[in-house]
């Protein structure tokens, strides 16, 4: 059922395409309805609700994903500083962004981040736990969620494995806080947050794409391996560095619900 549930989601992200071909901003948006069409589907099947993905809003979800959107702008950020500390480059202010730009952005990424979080850390992840256990859906679904990566612009040459390993390691952040939490606020706030850290706050590309932000990083002629080159900082062995402590740090974290998959 995972495998058939990633084949139906790869099957809307199509779909969503076609419905709306040459706007590319209302892709997300169709794709969102269309994954949670589907979850709704597949839980059903299982005489299960849709809130039990993780999705039961309330307080303490929104406080969880408050709590995600610091982790992720916080492994941006260390990962930044460290990059500064080490000469790999130099920022500057952006004269042509605006505060409202900055901002947008968290509502202009919000979208894309629920989606992947429905994909990677959604019925998939939570059923692939449920049969096989923890370290199986984690190692599974963050190799599945860096190779779907494989494909982005600005991989650098000789470096192709770096960024998709800390894709990986992301993935693994991810689903680690869903194990914490039992809910998709916190995964889904880590993601928001580390995307618009790297991108409308920092002014890196994210996962490849070219972003402009509110700083503008000049990166120093240093190794790809160590800047991230036009891949942004998800390409660079500090994002690793950052990135594993915040693993260790979230799975060393008190369990703040039961979880939902396990339990049911």
């Amino acid at each position: 059922m995972a495998l058939l549930f990633q084949a139906s989601a790869r099957l809307a992200f199509g779909l969503a395409v076609l419905l709306v071909p040459g706007f590319r901003p209302a892709w997300p948006l169709v794709l969102l309805v269309l994954l949670l069409l589907l979850s709704r589907l597949f839980l059903a099947l299982e005489g299960r609700k849709l809130a039990s993905l993780g999705l039961a809003l309330g307080r303490p979800w929104f406080r969880s994903l408050g709590a995600g959107l610091g982790i992720g702008a916080g492994v941006i950020g260390a990962s930044a500083l460290l990059l500064w500390a080490a000469g790999g480059c130099r920022p500057a202010f952006n004269a042509g962004a605006s505060p409202g730009a900055v901002a947008g952005g968290l509502l202009f990424l919000l979208v894309p981040g629920i989606n992947e979080e429905l994909t990677y850390r959604g019925y998939s992840f939570q059923r692939v736990l449920r049969r096989l256990g923890r370290w199986p859906a984690l190692l599974l679904l963050s190799a599945l969620f860096a190779l779907d990566h494989r494909a982005n612009p600005n991989l650098a040459p000789g470096a192709t494995w770096l960024p998709l390993v800390n894709i990986g390691l992301a993935g693994l952040l991810l689903g680690l806080a869903y194990l914490r939490t039992g809910s998709l606020a916190m995964p889904i706030g880590i993601h928001l947050g580390w995307n618009w850290a790297q991108g409308p706050l920092l002014g890196f590309a994210v996962s490849g794409q070219d972003a402009a932000g509110l700083l503008l990083p000049r990166l120093q002629p240093k190794p790809a391996w160590l800047t991230g080159g036009g891949f942004g900082l998800e390409g660079s062995v500090l994002c690793t560095i950052a990135c594993l402590a915040a693993c260790v740090l979230v799975a060393r974290a008190r369990k703040a619900v039961c979880n939902q998959a396990l339990a049911s």
